[in-house]
């Protein structure tokens, strides 16, 4: 039976009812406890016994929102489609922003949870896992210059071991493959520039050569020892002929010659 309900609270459905409920296909029309003034959800789809569940299409419309229309922030409905229980998002569904974010996935209690694809108005694509929203467990990261990490995530930061790879001002792609922390090279990584395989394997603080690493370069020239601000600073370096220098080091100079 199609019948009209209007709720104490303001909110209207219309559509089936069994039993003085919701049930079956309907449409729900309320306010959000934590929406602004003019703000409306509009459900549409599946009732069970009063709640959404089933399949169905949430929409968040602010096109009367007063405050969102004089500080120009009003760019569209927030639209979700996909798996409803008990008045939740959750199983499968599509979340789409007004300013043009795009979550396909899994949801659990009303939030992305599971495995998912987020695709960034400014072109950037994650896939992988979800915990609470957060990008957490294994994923890929696309930005939109061409730049790709895939590895460990945790609270939505690169952290665990990963491969980064992206290109230089100068054009040259750079792979970095290791440990990261807090969305920084941290802990033993290599560090490679592809343009003519020149690397860097050891030890990295908060994105910069420090503690135990070599260095080879194109050229032939290997250099072992100790790094510290990206620099080396004791250590020894061999050239293609054999011939070695070892020392202490300063700006990339030796100060202090042990040559043999």
């Amino acid at each position: 039976m199609q019948e009209k309900l209007t709720f104490e609270d303001g909110s209207v459905y219309e559509g089936e009812i069994e039993g003085g409920k919701p049930n079956g296909k309907g449409k729900l029309t309320w306010q959000g406890e934590t929406d602004l003034d003019g703000v409306i959800r509009i459900y549409e789809g599946d009732f069970v016994r009063g709640k959404m569940q089933g399949k169905g299409k949430l929409t968040i419309d602010g096109s009367k929102c007063t405050a969102k229309q004089e500080s120009d922030e009003y760019l569209g409905d927030d639209v979700y489609e996909g798996d409803f229980v008990d008045s939740k998002r959750h199983g499968k569904g599509k979340m789409t922003w007004n300013m043009g974010d795009i979550y396909e996935g899994d949801w659990e209690d009303d939030t992305q949870h599971g495995k998912g694809k987020f695709t960034r108005f400014n072109g950037a694509v994650y896939e992988g896992d979800f915990v609470t929203t957060s990008l957490q467990g294994k994923g890929k990261m696309t930005w939109a210059d061409g730049s790709v990490y895939e590895g460990d995530w945790i609270d939505s930061n690169r952290h665990g071991k990963g491969k980064m790879t992206w290109k230089d001002d100068d054009g040259v792609v750079i792979i970095y493959e290791g440990d990261f922390a807090d969305d920084q090279f941290h802990g033993k990584g290599k560090y490679t520039w592809t343009d003519d395989g020149t690397y860097y394997e050891g030890d990295f603080v908060e994105g910069t050569r420090q503690g135990k690493g070599k260095m080879a370069w194109a050229d032939g020239r290997v250099y072992v020892g100790d790094w510290t601000d990206g620099m080396r600073t004791k250590g020894k370096l061999t050239y293609p002929d054999g011939k070695i220098e070892e020392g202490n080091w300063k700006d990339g100079e030796l100060i202090n010659n042990e040559e043999n």
